[in-house]
């Protein structure tokens, strides 16, 4: 990266794994302890197995295409990118590691007055402030977070629901993630919007440990075109594929991981994603 650019990272985790909600902030708060003097700004975001990235400059670039209903990705080895290809230097975002510290302001549970199931607070190395909720499904979460409802078939069972808001000194993002079943496997996803102190010049980029078999699937029920990518990996069960979908459009940025399903549900599920045109919204 950059030295004259912040990097400012979260974590979304799924709301029962408490270690991840640690990790979650402690990335959160790598560019608090190194924040220049400087109007540029950068951040990462975390999902629980890759990161994604947004490098912003001061200089606004218009790097979204108008004619897409998604904007186009383009991969490298250990990332799936949008926008300004300048500011995804592949190795620095796969090796980026720093201690942090995490302090805890509290946890609440929910009653019949508000939406959510629980409440927890961190803040990290005294920058950035995290309010993580948990819902009971993802048209709820919706309720609250006042984001795009990116699906039109209503998904059963969620796993885990969660929905966070970090706010730093000059940006607050929101972000919903969701946990579902499906099939023999699993699917789950995160968006996110940010305001505040954002330019027009960014790049979001999705870290992967490695990046393969990557093909276009255009759904014949949208017409969206996707680009999707495998990462590979081993642990003590064997070796582990998911498949990546980055989704960018307007202001919103996120992910669709799949994990343990065929290519055809696959599709199934990207054929019931929707993406709102201008000034119109989906239903929560």
């Amino acid at each position: 990266m950059k030295d004259n650019m912040d990097h400012l990272l979260k974590k979304a985790f799924p709301a029962d794994m408490e270690a991840s909600a640690e990790l979650n902030a402690d990335i959160l708060a790598k560019a608090g302890q190194s924040r220049k003097k400087t109007k540029k700004a950068g951040f990462t975001l975390a999902g629980a197995a890759a990161i994604i990235l947004a490098v912003l400059c001061v200089t606004p670039v218009g790097v979204y295409a108008t004619n897409l209903i998604i904007d186009k990705v383009f991969v490298t080895e250990h990332t799936i990118s949008v926008g300004n290809p300048e500011y995804v230097v592949d190795e620095d975002i796969y090796n980026h590691s720093e201690e942090v510290e995490v302090s805890d302001l509290g946890y609440e549970e929910g009653d019949e007055s508000v939406n959510w199931l629980t409440k927890r607070v961190n803040v990290v190395n005294g920058y950035a402030t995290n309010t993580y909720y948990t819902y009971a499904d993802y048209a709820t979460a919706l309720l609250d977070a006042k984001l795009d409802n990116w699906f039109n078939k209503t998904y059963e069972n969620a796993e885990s629901v969660t929905y966070v808001i970090t706010e730093t000194s000059d940006t607050v993002t929101y972000d919903v993630t969701v946990w579902y079943p499906y099939g023999d496997g699993t699917f789950h996803f995160s968006e996110s919007i940010m305001t505040g102190n954002v330019a027009e010049d960014m790049a979001y980029s999705l870290s992967l440990r490695n990046t393969g078999n990557k093909r276009d699937y255009i759904s014949p029920i949208s017409d969206i075109e996707f680009t999707l990518v495998d990462e590979i990996t081993e642990d003590e069960d064997g070796e582990r594929v998911r498949t990546y979908v980055v989704i960018a459009y307007d202001e919103y940025h996120g992910y669709i991981c799949f994990e343990d399903l065929t290519e055809d549900e696959i599709h199934e599920i990207l054929d019931t994603v929707v993406i709102p045109s201008d000034g119109e919204e989906t239903e929560s």
